[in-house]
This record gives C-alpha cells, sequence and structure tokens, in this order.
C-alpha cells in the first residue's frame, strides 16, 4: 500500500504520523522519511523515545520562499539525496512500513 499526503495546508505531517504510530502499534519495523521539515519538531522529538522501533530520516532543511538561487539549488541536490537513500531504504526490506 502506497500512502501519499500533498497539498496546502494542515493535516499531512500528523497523518503520516498517526501512521507510523498505529504501525508500532501493531508491532511492524517503522521508517519515516522527512523532507523540507524544520527541526526538532514535536513530533520528532516525541519519536526519538521510540527508538529503535522507529528510525527517523531526512535531512531537515525547511524550504523558505526567500531562499536565493544557490541555496535553492543546494536544498534540491539535497532533497534528490534523501530521496535515493529513502529508496535505498525501501528496497533494502528491513522496515515493515516507510
Amino acid at each position: 500500500m502506497i500512502q501519499l499526503y500533498t497539498g496546502n495546508g494542515k493535516g499531512k505531517t500528523t497523518a503520516a504520523w498517526g501512521q507510523a504510530l498505529r504501525g508500532i502499534g501493531r508491532g511492524l519495523r517503522v521508517a519515516v522519511v522527512r523532507f523540507l521539515k524544520p527541526d526538532p519538531s514535536g513530533e520528532t522529538i516525541a519519536a526519538r523515545a521510540l527508538e529503535p522501533q522507529i528510525l527517523v530520516f531526512g535531512k531537515s532543511s525547511p524550504f523558505d520562499p526567500a531562499l536565493n538561487q544557490r541555496e535553492n539549488l543546494v536544498l534540491k541536490s539535497e532533497s534528490r539525496q534523501n530521496f535515493k537513500e529513502a529508496v535505498a531504504l525501501i528496497q533494502s526490506g528491513e522496515f515493515d512500513m516507510v
């Protein structure tokens, strides 16, 4: 099953973390891959208390519309690398839910 949370407004992060917590509650091995989120956030602080049942992964570079061209290119490069690492994490079979 693939669930993708997109769009403007609230609820995407809450929905994803809710699914992760439900998975942990059912004994699943869970990894959360984050993109473009500030750190530390309340959810990542709480998730650290659940390690090793949950792995929080991804460089936490928040998007800012005021980024200059160079900063934007760096952020895109970091996001691409995070995506490649996330794909490898999924393909590893180490986790039941990513």
